[in-house]
C-alpha cells in the first residue's frame, strides 16, 4: 500500500510505501529530494540527450517547490544554495556546458540534495526528542 503524507519540517510531502509480511511492517519513505537526487546520479550515465531536457525541468519544478514550501524553516546558505540549483537546472533560459562539467554539478547537486534530506530528518528527530 502506498498513501501520500505531509511532514512537519522541511522534507516536504513524502510517499510512505508500506509492506506487510509475516516477518512485520516494513517501511519505506521516498522523499522529493531523494527522488531528485536518484535522478541526478542517473545523469551522469550516458542518457539520450530528452532525458537532460526532462531532468531540466524536473529539477527546477522540485527546488522550487521545496524552496516555496520550507521558505521559512531554511536557512540563508540553503536558501541560496537551492536558488543556485534552480538556475543551473532551469529550462527557459538553458545554460550549455560540457559532459564532464555537467557531470559535477550533476553529482554536486545530487549530494546537497540528499545531504539536506539527512541533515532536515535529524533536525526533526532532534526537536521531537526536545519535545518529550
Amino acid at each position: 500500500m502506498i498513501y501520500y503524507r505531509k511532514t512537519l519540517f522541511g522534507c516536504g510531502p513524502k510517499l510512505t510505501a508500506v509492506h506487510s509480511s509475516s516477518e512485520g511492517v516494513m517501511e519505506m519513505k521516498i522523499t522529493i529530494n531523494k527522488i531528485l537526487s536518484l535522478l541526478l546520479l542517473v545523469a551522469v550515465l550516458p542518457m539520450p540527450y530528452d532525458y537532460y531536457q526532462i531532468l531540466r525541468v524536473v529539477v527546477s519544478v522540485g527546488v522550487i517547490y521545496l524552496l516555496a514550501k520550507n521558505w521559512a524553516a531554511l536557512d540563508s546558505l540553503t536558501r541560496g544554495a537551492f536558488i543556485v540549483i534552480a538556475i543551473v537546472f532551469n529550462p527557459v533560459a538553458p545554460i550549455y556546458l560540457s559532459k564532464g562539467t555537467w557531470t559535477i554539478l550533476d553529482l554536486m547537486a545530487a549530494g546537497y540534495l540528499f545531504f539536506y534530506d539527512r541533515l532536515s530528518i535529524s533536525i526533526k528527530k532532534n526537536g521531537e526528542n526536545k519535545n518529550d
